[in-house]
């Protein structure tokens, strides 16, 4: 059985290009639509953490996708590429994985970097995670979350609502290619400016004290009627 053989066989609805689905949809926007929904409803129940090895995905991976796929968390069982870039062969993912994990412990995981310095570090990680694409469906996503927790635990907040689709399916493409510049740029404008936030805290402070100035001086002047 060839491999387009195998991939039709074991994820796709006959004569379709659909991927089989617990929700039975077999139109392929339909089904993207309810993708985007569900697992948006699964972001915010809380999305496991672990070591950033192969299982650390697959448990985001099936959290994320458990309510679309019977496969949600499971390797790919076929090869996989898209367009000009090819991944890892599935037989190659486990060890792949755990080569990431290793050199990531050995760096710390990026902890004690600067916000340019984790940016750069860290899209040397993504890329490779990128190339080893365990799922036959939802890397994307999946990498989103595994960053973001990769930039918590080393004291960046990385807000995923400032990719830009565009940009970001670029730099994959070029990190796919060792090139991984404009990934480090994608991830460095991710990252909140700490600046801000402590300003913003500061003036809520500020302001909260005010407040509680104004009640305390209302309370005594009825005080004094």
């Amino acid at each position: 059985m060839s491999n387009e053989d195998r991939d039709r066989f074991l994820y796709k609805y006959p004569n379709s290009d659909v991927l089989r689905n617990k929700l039975g949809l077999i139109d392929g926007k339909a089904l993207a639509d309810a993708e985007i929904y569900l697992v948006s409803q699964r972001v915010r129940q809380g999305v496991p953490t672990g070591d950033f090895g192969l299982s650390h995905l697959q448990g985001i991976h099936k959290h994320l996708f458990q309510d679309v796929y019977d496969w949600a968390g499971q390797i790919r069982q076929v090869e996989f590429s898209k367009g000009d870039s090819g991944f890892h062969p599935k037989d190659r993912i486990e060890m792949a994985m755990a080569d990431v994990q290793k050199r990531l412990a050995s760096q710390q995981f990026l902890r004690g970097l600067s916000r340019e310095d984790f940016a750069k570090e860290a899209a040397e990680f993504i890329g490779d995670v990128n190339r080893t694409h365990p799922f036959r469906e939802g890397n994307g996503r999946t990498q989103f979350q595994y960053l973001k927790q990769l930039g918590k635990q080393a004291g960046h907040n990385i807000d995923l609502s400032r990719f830009e689709q565009k940009s970001w399916i670029q730099a994959s493409i070029d990190a796919n290619r060792f090139k991984s510049d404009r990934m480090a740029q994608c991830i460095e404008q991710s990252i909140a400016d700490r600046s801000r936030e402590t300003q913003s805290k500061q003036k809520s402070y500020v302001e909260e004290q005010r407040e509680r100035a104004k009640r305390a001086r209302n309370k005594h002047n009825d005080r004094s009627r």
